[in-house]
C-alpha cells in the first residue's frame, strides 16, 4: 500500500535538518518542485530524507541551481566561519575604539591643563606630540585594517543575498529575515564607510586644534555636529547587534548538521546490527 505523498514529504522534512529544511524550503521560494530522491519517489522508511543525489541537477532550473549552491554543506561552513569572523572583528573594533577614546582624552586632558594654567606654555603640538595619542594613532591604523577586512566579508554577505534576491525573485520579501538581513548588510557596509570619513574629518583628527581660542569658542557648532553624528551611531549599533545575532543562527544550523550527522551514524550502526542478527538468526535456523 503506498504512502500518502503529502505525509511522505512532511516527514522528511521533520528528518531533516536545519540546513536541509531551509533548503527545501528555499527550493519552493524559488519556484522549484521540492527534493526528491533520484527515484522521483517519496523516501522509503528510514532513508535519510535528503540523502547524497537528493535532486537530478539537470532537471533544476537555473534559479535552483543558485538555491542548491547557496545550501551546499561546504558553501554553508564558510559563510557561517565568516559570520562569526565579522563578529570577532566588531568586537575588536569596539575594544580598539574605546582604547583610542580613552588615549587621546588623556592626551588632550593633559595639554588643556598645561594650556589654561600659567606655568608653562604651550604649543599646538602638544597633543600630537604626546605619547598616548601616538599609541592612539597607532591603534586607529589598525582599527582601520580591521574595518576594511570587515567591509570584504560584508560584501560577501551582500553577494550571498543579491543571489537569493535572484533565485527567489518575488517570494525574496516573503521571509521577513532575508529582506532584514539584506538591509543590515547595506547599512553595515555604510556605517563601515561612513566611520571612516568621520574618522577622517579634519576637525577630529586635528586635536592641536583644541588648543586655539576660536576653536575652544566654538563648542557649538561642535556639540550640534556630534548630536547629528547621534543617529549615526544608532544605526550602527543596531547594524552591530543584527551581525551578532547573525553569529547564534549560525551555530545553530551547525549544531544542527552535528546532530543530524550523529543521528545518521547511530542509525547506520542500528541498522547493522540489525542485519548482522538476522544474518546469525537466519544460519542457526538451517
Amino acid at each position: 500500500m503506498g504512502r500518502d505523498p503529502e505525509l511522505a514529504e512532511k516527514h522528511r522534512f521533520q528528518d531533516a535538518n536545519a540546513r536541509e529544511q531551509q533548503l527545501l524550503i528555499s527550493l519552493k521560494l524559488a519556484g522549484e518542485a521540492t527534493a526528491k530522491a533520484p527515484s522521483g519517489q517519496a523516501s522509503p522508511e528510514g532513508q535519510h530524507p535528503l540523502p547524497k543525489h537528493h535532486h537530478d541537477w539537470k532537471q533544476l532550473g537555473w534559479r535552483g541551481k543558485i538555491v542548491v549552491f547557496l545550501h551546499w554543506k561546504h558553501v554553508h561552513y564558510c559563510i557561517s566561519g565568516l559570520i562569526v569572523l565579522d563578529a570577532l572583528l566588531v568586537m575588536a573594533t569596539l575594544q580598539m575604539q574605546m582604547e583610542v577614546f580613552a588615549l587621546e582624552s588623556l592626551s588632550k586632558t593633559h595639554c588643556l591643563q598645561l594650556f589654561f594654567s600659567n606655568t608653562s606654555s604651550v604649543d599646538s603640538r602638544c597633543v600630537v606630540d604626546h605619547p598616548q595619542h601616538v599609541v592612539a594613532e597607532h591603534l586607529e591604523q589598525a582599527e582601520h585594517i580591521l574595518g576594511y577586512t570587515s567591509i570584504v566579508i560584508l560584501g560577501i554577505f551582500l553577494l550571498e543575498n543579491t543571489l537569493k534576491m535572484v533565485a527567489f525573485g518575488r517570494n525574496f520579501a516573503k521571509v521577513l529575515f532575508y529582506p532584514l538581513d539584506l538591509l543590515v548588510v547595506v547599512l553595515s557596509i555604510g556605517s563601515e564607510v561612513l566611520s571612516f570619513t568621520i574618522t577622517d574629518d579634519p576637525r577630529l583628527e586635528a586635536a592641536e586644534e583644541m588648543l586655539e581660542p576660536s576653536t575652544l569658542t566654538n563648542r557649538g557648532s561642535i556639540a550640534k555636529d556630534v548630536g547629528g553624528a547621534a543617529h549615526v551611531v544608532g544605526v550602527i549599533i543596531f547594524a552591530r547587534f543584527w551581525r551578532f545575532f547573525r553569529v547564534g543562527h549560525a551555530v545553530y544550523f551547525i549544531e544542527s548538521e552535528e546532530d543530524s550527522e550523529k543521528r545518521l551514524e547511530t542509525d547506520a550502526q542500528k541498522q547493522m546490527k540489525a542485519d548482522a542478527s538476522e544474518s546469525s538468526s537466519r544460519f542457526g535456523v538451517d
